[in-house]
């Protein structure tokens, strides 16, 4: 694959679509998220309480996900300590560096300038904001997907045996990572059938060397899978709905808007342009590999959501594709109208972030209506408020219904700890991670055993009558908003006796 406009050249004085200033940029910038994270209203979600459960215990799989997002946060916790801010560090780091790999695509594509460009249209999509302040299954996706795009496009140009190898390894771990990177491969291999040029190198050792690679790192997940019941399938087929109407094209279309909120107005609006304008799209090249890694996944999903529904987040990686064509769009633009869409898409992410503080200052009351950090809010000092109860039971175990509230309570009260027990009486339906290790069935008619039963609302005496006893209940509350107030019932109880239906 040979590269286009190399004769473009930028002035050697210091430029923000220059190496430096992008470099420079997306340095500053990360370093603003990584301090966004350390305000007082960015706590965590309880799923990354729940992931940072995952990393206590290192594996080659969990309930719901393959294993990075956790190996992350148990590598990012390991140097700062169990802390909100070290479970979130990861991601505005990964995708900083997610960033600088697209300026490599871009540049090996096209030019220095397109390079400048696709980085920052990504860095400054909306999505990549608003999950630089949680982390998620998509940093590490993101990541592996652009860095695998990156070595194929080395791998198929120059023929080495390192780019292949390199490139196995890399979607080895964004399977690792998320299955969705599944569909990269598959898009790349039907890319090289389609190519002329590159068809020959399928009856070659090489990127079949890459594919088995690839499978042996993603094989770790599997048997883990296998070992037991290949429990992720399940759940992926109960998320997926499947099994109720299959024929949604509401959602279809709902999922279709919700993408200009990934990439964000302005630079939707300036690919929506370019793949409206004939000469646009002629002029891109190179067209069949944005094709590849951005039309399987988009086919996928968008058949998903017209079937049954669709996270707005699950065809995130197509925010890749999307940013090199407009960063090449972008790369014949004037400065000015880049800059001044750089400048609308950071102000929406930074009114995102300081949303709580600017309604403060406004006089504005903060209500679960206009607060969008408002799921969040609360359960870190509900959680030490606990404290006391746990402290004096140190071999109690926290019980509980509510995987929310186990994630929550347990990482907040004591966080580098996990002693739970999940309450769910339907030895079937395995429901998360707490009830695959963690049932409270394992603890039945252990005398003297004794459990911090803990709900957002009042146990049923039925509930409570599976224990030998329990004491009355102590209420907890914590006063959010004017309209939101968390509420915690804690009962001191021993000896689970079991299920009814045990």
């Amino acid at each position: 694959m040979s590269t286009l406009n190399k004769t473009t050249s930028l002035s050697p004085s210091f430029s923000l679509l220059s190496w430096q200033g992008v470099t420079l940029f997306i340095a500053v910038l990360t370093l603003y998220r990584v301090l966004s994270i350390t305000q007082g209203h960015v706590s965590l979600f309880y799923d990354e309480a729940y992931y940072y459960h995952w990393s206590l215990d290192p594996d080659w799989g969990y309930y719901s996900k393959p294993p990075m997002v956790a190996w992350i946060i148990a590598f990012t916790t390991s140097l700062f300590g169990d802390s909100d801010f070290a479970v979130k560090l990861g991601a505005p780091f990964l995708y900083s560096l997610t960033a600088g790999i697209i300026y490599k695509i871009a540049k090996r594509l096209w030019n220095p300038k397109a390079a400048a460009c696709s980085a920052l249209v990504f860095f400054t999509a909306p999505l990549v904001g608003f999950n630089s302040l949680f982390i998620t299954t998509d940093a590490p996706l993101l990541f592996f997907w652009a860095l695998s795009t990156w070595f194929f496009i080395i791998a198929i140009e120059t023929q080495s045996w390192k780019s292949w190898i390199l490139l196995g390894f890399t979607v080895g771990c964004g399977m690792m990572s998320k299955y969705t990177m599944a569909l990269l491969p598959l898009g790349l291999f039907i890319y090289m059938g389609f190519a002329e040029k590159h068809r020959p190198q399928l009856a070659t050792l090489k990127p079949w060397t890459a594919a088995i690679i690839a499978g042996l790192i993603f094989s770790l997940n599997i048997y883990w899978n296998y070992q037991h019941d290949f429990v992720t399938i399940t759940h992926t087929s109960e998320i997926s709905q499947l099994d109720k109407k299959l024929f949604n094209p509401d959602k279809l279309a709902e999922f279709l808007i919700s993408q200009i909120l990934v990439l964000g107005p302005i630079w939707s609006y300036f690919l929506i342009r370019q793949w409206l304008n004939r000469k646009a799209r002629s002029s891109t090249g190179h067209s069949g590999v944005l094709i590849a890694i951005f039309l399987p996944l988009i086919i996928v999903i968008c058949t998903q959501a017209l079937l049954s529904r669709a996270f707005i987040n699950w065809a995130a990686p197509c925010l890749i594709a999307a940013s090199l064509w407009v960063g090449f769009y972008l790369s014949s633009q004037t400065t000015k109208k880049i800059m001044t869409g750089l400048v609308i898409q950071l102000l929406m992410i930074s009114l995102f972030y300081h949303w709580p503080i600017i309604l403060e200052t406004a006089g504005i009351e903060r209500t679960r209506k206009v607060d969008p950090f408002q799921r969040t809010q609360g359960w870190p000092e509900l959680a030490k408020q606990l404290q006391p109860v746990l402290t004096a039971n140190p071999d109690a175990l926290i019980t509980s219904p509510s995987r929310k509230l186990l994630a929550y309570i347990s990482f907040y009260a004591e966080p580098g700890k996990l002693r739970v027990a999940r309450w769910n009486p339907n030895n079937e339906s395995i429901r998360d991670y707490y009830d695959l290790f963690f049932n409270l069935r394992e603890y039945k008619e252990i005398i003297d055993k004794k459990f911090i039963l803990i709900s957002e609302t009042p146990m049923s005496d039925k509930l409570l009558t599976r224990f030998k006893q329990c004491n009355s209940f102590q209420h907890y509350t914590e006063k959010v908003f004017s309209d939101l107030t968390r509420h915690i019932y804690l009962y001191e109880c021993t000896e689970f006796k079991g299920y009814i239906n045990d």
